[in-house]
């Protein structure tokens, strides 16, 4: 099933127009490093989703680079997203490769996967758009995980920037911060530097890999590397063990971006935290007489009023529709302009 959709984002004080463009998202079934999987296909990357295990095998860019990289081998089975609920090794919820009792019921509607713990009560809903993966995170407010207390959890990277682990790999912050993998992130324990939002890069290669927790908190962070085999970074970790996150409804986007420059990646990150006032996502525009199959990227900016400023290709009279889509994947018109 394929969703198109056409948005455009105002990239705030650099002064530069990123575009979402036409987004054709696809999921089918597919199976990678021996799991049953929803093959998840964008234009920035692809994703492979394990049903059982309730996580991602694999990310992998348009260069064929797989940015996780799991196998059901010795040390590399612990890489993944999100790694979610972890009571001791191969013991947890929403991490590739766990099956029995640490299994997850797995369906899809839409662009939404949706996975629920075999046993307890947590729940997690990616929506998947051509440029990110949304996660909503309900958990279990009764369940106690290992170092952690009642309802806590973590946001969990184990994978491989740019497709393997070596010297040129590292991390950058909001703030600028950037450090080989080998160097810990936040190893005093204190929630990262700026905005909550980490990306992973390898050497010269111009994308990065990026997390983004949308609440924005003082709970701890923490990144290292693990024994040589993968990079590891948690939202709500002081060490690489405990867990702090107890949001409800906690939401999380993660996805590949073009760039390894971080004004530009700030940009990025600021509109999909809804930084910049002018930004919208799933943004459709329909021209008059033109089939919604027919769509065409427009050179326009808008913002959540439901205003849209044509290009000088459009006459002043205007007469198109502008329309946004909702969470339930309706269409909502909002103007003609």
């Amino acid at each position: 099933m394929r969703f198109q959709q056409i948005g455009y984002i105002t990239a705030g004080i650099v002064g530069i127009a990123v575009a979402m463009c036409i987004a054709e998202v696809s999921i089918s079934d597919a199976s990678r490093a021996g799991k049953s999987c929803y093959k998840v296909t964008t234009s920035t990357a692809t994703y492979y989703y394990d049903k059982t295990g309730g996580g991602f095998v694999s990310i992998v860019d348009k260069a064929g680079n797989d940015w996780i990289s799991w196998q059901n081998a010795s040390n590399v089975e612990y890489r993944g997203i999100p790694n979610l609920v972890h009571y001791s090794a191969g013991q947890g919820y929403f991490h590739p490769g766990n099956t029995g009792q640490w299994s997850c019921n797995t369906t899809k509607s839409g662009n939404t996967i949706i996975s629920k713990s075999s046993s307890k009560s947590w729940e997690c809903a990616w929506t998947f758009f051509d440029d990110h993966a949304e996660l909503i995170v309900k958990r279990d407010k009764t369940d106690k995980p290992k170092n952690g207390a009642t309802g806590t959890y973590w946001f969990l990277y184990e994978g491989t920037p740019g497709g393997g682990v070596d010297n040129s790999d590292y991390w950058l912050l909001s703030d600028g911060s950037k450090g080989a993998i080998s160097n810990k992130i936040a190893s005093s324990g204190s929630d990262i530097k700026g905005d909550d939002w980490v990306c992973y890069g390898e050497g010269s290669m111009n994308r990065v890999l990026f997390l983004i927790d949308h609440q924005n908190n003082s709970h701890p962070d923490f990144g290292e590397q693990w024994r040589g085999y993968f990079a590891k970074f948690a939202f709500g970790s002081k060490d690489g063990g405990d867990k702090y996150l107890d949001y409800d409804d906690g939401k999380f986007s993660i996805g590949i971006f073009e760039s390894a420059e971080h004004s530009r990646i700030k940009a990025k990150m600021n509109a999909l935290l809804g930084a910049d006032p002018t930004s919208v996502r799933e943004l459709t525009v329909v021209q008059p007489g033109q089939r919604s199959n027919r769509l065409q990227r427009l050179p326009c900016t808008a913002n959540l009023l439901g205003r849209c400023f044509a290009g000088s290709r459009h006459s002043s009279s205007g007469g198109g529709v502008l329309l946004i889509r909702q969470p339930d994947g309706s269409l909502k018109k909002c103007v003609r302009y």
